[in-house]
């Protein structure tokens, strides 16, 4: 379980740290305030991209597999950038995105309850 959580929290920073860099270089207008704050985005992105390999460094170490911790760490990384892209850039999201993403979440809870 610790795996498993782990996995999610380094796929939900690897997605934070792509949103991070997607403000940083979004031509959201030149005005100074703009200019300014991108550093900040920049600086957040390196952050979460650092803490994400520490974290999944961590899961892998403590998954039975590496396949779970990697499968799982791109599931909630694909998951939750798409939320982010929903709800933050307000990116449609069609029913065949829903679908896949129940694919992928019974497919990682196949990776999880299976016998070694």
């Amino acid at each position: 379980m610790k795996s498993f959580s782990l996995s999610l929290l380094s796929g939900t920073l690897a997605a934070t740290a792509s949103l991070c860099g997607k403000l940083a270089v979004a031509d959201l207008s030149v005005q100074a305030e703009s200019v300014q704050i991108r550093p900040l985005w920049l600086g957040l992105m390196i952050a979460c991209n650092a803490f994400m390999w520490f974290v999944f460094t961590k899961a892998l170490s403590a998954s039975k597999t590496a396949l779970r911790a990697v499968a799982t760490n791109a599931a909630a990384n694909f998951i939750v950038s798409a939320l982010y892209g929903r709800f933050v850039f307000n990116e449609p999201v069609n029913p065949y995105w829903y679908l896949g993403t129940v694919f992928i979440v019974l497919g990682i809870t196949l990776f999880h309850i299976s016998k070694d």
